[in-house]
């Protein structure tokens, strides 16, 4: 430690010294590099340059004159400034010189020789320009030309007033730039610095680095660079013919420009590396129109395949609801007349299915022009529930099971008669008597609806569509009901599955729709509430309209009469 605050006492005594009166004649060549350590990066660059002498820079400094010596800025960096710069401005002086002096694609480029040499100009003179060798000797000349560069830029960003003056176009910014740099076409005066002897001479380059090392150094020192990226582009560029590349063996590649004097009509390197680039574009856009064509060849080809199976699935549908609308066999005329018209004590039980059973004036109700009661609605929705059982035992795994309610069911949710608001409590028990006991292992879920006592609708839950929709021969909303439903299903899934109902937005509410048959009189709406049920239960469309409701009529008093609906 003695020792270092020793040589730091020596090296400010000889500093001020040289400050004050500057070096004595005959001074040993020892103080004279002793003198070189005491100054700063740049003096000592600007005296080995231009030979002046570091006594008159120190002088200067003491004395606050300004130093009007240029820097000599090559066309190549001019450029690389101004790409650098494009995407600030406007900008302030400051900010324009603190971002160009850290910027390494630019320091490399002035730290190596001028892209011109040997009267080579453009793309193959920039190639030739670019390949440098990693001896210690170029190296330091590198370095010592970067931080000649970055001393010019911070002292004209912290020049006075330069936090506020605000740059708004490149001319602007070049203008400034022109007051420390000897910018590409202007003359340098002798106050100007030279570019050294040992920089202009071609042989501090080798010749066996290529441009591919330049880029590798440049993106190890400069990832981020947008000049970085810029250069990226040109590098990625085809070659043109008159390029050879050669692989030398430290593993670098050298360019070698072919310089064959151009023929009368022949494209130039430049025009070369346009047509093969617009050659590529070309090529990359044909194979994204044939791309596209696939594509909406399939998107057609899908299109027509499902139009064609929904076609089919209609003609099959309609196909199965023309047989529930199939003429009776005489045998099975002469139940329904039976039923419907005969004779015998009105409180006489026709039939009788587990609990349920039904009398003769009741199935007096199915002859024309006369209301249904909820008897026969009940009685009929069983018999569609028989059916169902029988159908999906005889396809096992392949058919779900519905379930249909009876219409106490709705006028309990909604507590109609009393409050009139929906009531979960009043059904939570319910969904015991459906198949598997779980209403939500069904297919569909059928609930007649009373208005009322004045009028048939139908409500019907398809749980593998997650629609819920209504039914109604006079073509009500029914929203009350939807809404009513949709809300069971919820209550009814926290309450037995003790989570919320998942997908809730995927849920549809739909009223009653546009094609839904209609009733034409005032008799008829338990009818059509039956051949809702009956259909929908088997996925058939539904065909049937005013027309066809007194043989709906008989097919009810058949089912009911056979114990099961008829298919």
């Amino acid at each position: 430690m003695g020792a270092i605050s020793q040589f730091a006492r020596n090296r400010r005594r000889i500093q001020h010294r040289i400050v004050a009166r500057g070096p004595r004649p005959g001074a040993s060549q020892r103080n004279k590099t002793l003198a070189l350590t005491v100054d700063k990066p740049v003096a000592a660059m600007l005296k080995r340059d231009r030979g002046d002498s570091i006594e008159g820079e120190q002088s200067s400094a003491h004395d606050g004159t300004s130093d009007e010596r240029r820097l000599v800025i090559d066309s190549i960096t001019m450029e690389a400034m101004q790409n650098e710069v494009t995407d600030l401005l406007p900008a302030s002086l400051m900010t324009i010189c603190r971002a160009l002096a850290r910027t390494d694609s630019i320091l490399l480029l002035y730290g190596n020789e001028s892209p011109k040499k040997n009267g080579v100009n453009g793309v193959v003179g920039m190639f030739r320009a670019l390949r440098m060798e990693s001896s210690e000797g170029s190296s330091k000349q590198v370095d010592r030309r970067k931080q000649e560069l970055q001393h010019a830029l911070r002292k004209l960003g912290s020049r006075v007033g330069s936090c506020s003056e605000m740059m708004h176009t490149w001319d602007d910014l070049e203008q400034v730039l022109s007051s420390v740099f000897v910018l590409p076409g202007e003359p340098p005066t002798d106050a100007d610095v030279k570019l050294p002897a040992q920089q202009r001479t071609a042989s501090q380059h080798s010749e066996k680095a290529g441009f591919a090392k330049y880029l590798a150094m440049l993106q190890r020192s400069a990832p981020k660079s947008q000049a970085y990226g810029k250069w990226k582009k040109i590098s990625s560029t085809l070659v043109p013919k008159r390029m050879k590349l050669q692989l030398e063996p430290d593993g670098s590649v050298a360019v070698e420009p072919e310089l064959v004097p151009l023929e009368e009509g022949k494209e130039t390197a430049l025009e070369t590396m346009d047509r093969q680039l617009l050659e590529q574009i070309a090529e990359a856009e044909k194979l994204v129109r044939i791309k596209d064509s696939r594509i909406e060849s399939d998107i057609v080809a899908r299109e027509e395949r499902e139009e064609r199976e929904r076609e089919e699935a209609e003609a099959e549908a309609k196909a199965r609801a023309s047989t529930l609308l199939r003429p009776l066999t005489r045998e099975e005329q002469n139940i329904v007349n039976e039923a419907i018209r005969g004779i015998g004590p009105e409180s006489e039980i026709l039939r009788t299915c587990e609990n349920d059973s039904i009398q003769r004036q009741s199935l007096h109700k199915l002859n024309p022009g006369v209301w249904l009661n909820d008897e026969v609605i009940h009685y009929f929705l069983l018999m569609l529930a028989k059916r169902d059982e029988r159908l999906s035992q005889e396809n096992p795994g392949g058919r779900k099971r519905s379930h249909f309610f009876k219409s106490f069911f709705m006028t309990k949710l909604l507590d109609d008669g009393s409050s009139g608001n929906y009531k979960y409590a009043n059904v939570k028990r319910w969904s015991k008597n459906v198949p598997g006991k779980d209403i939500f292992a069904l297919s569909k879920i059928f609930f007649p609806v009373n208005i009322m006592n004045q009028h048939w609708t139908c409500a019907a839950i398809f749980m593998e569509d997650k629609r819920i929709q209504f039914f109604d021969s006079m073509h009500g909303t029914g929203i009350r009901y939807l809404k009513g439903l949709f809300q069971y299903l919820k209550d009814e899934h926290q309450a037995k599955k003790g989570c919320p109902l998942p997908d809730q937005d995927q849920w549809q509410l739909v009223c009653c729709t546009n094609d839904t048959p209609v009733q034409n009189n005032g008799n008829d709406c338990g009818v059509f509430t039956c051949m809702f049920a009956d259909f929908l239960s088997t996925d058939c469309p539904l065909s049937f309209s005013q027309k066809h409701i007194h043989q709906c009529r008989e097919r009810i008093a058949l089912s009911i009469m056979n114990g099961s609906a008829i298919i």
